[in-house]
């Protein structure tokens, strides 16, 4: 299943175990503001960069196995 959300929805699925995988996109834009992508929580998770992609615009995707928690 593919799911696209922002935080939230990402911190409650890892927060329940339900991703075995994660794509982040980072986009070449400094907000200085915004919503911790992993919240505050200590979710003792391990990821296995499986690939990197990165695009002529400046996008570079970092793609993740979610492995049991530590």
């Amino acid at each position: 299943m593919f799911i696209d959300g922002g935080a939230f929805v990402e911190q409650a699925l890892l927060k329940e175990n339900l991703l075995d995988e994660i794509i982040i996109s980072i986009i070449p834009v400094l907000l200085g503001d915004g919503i911790s992508l992993f919240g505050n929580e200590n979710l003792g998770l391990n990821l296995q960069l499986l690939e990197t992609k990165s695009f002529e615009k400046g996008l570079v995707q970092l793609h993740y196995r979610v492995s049991q928690k530590l």
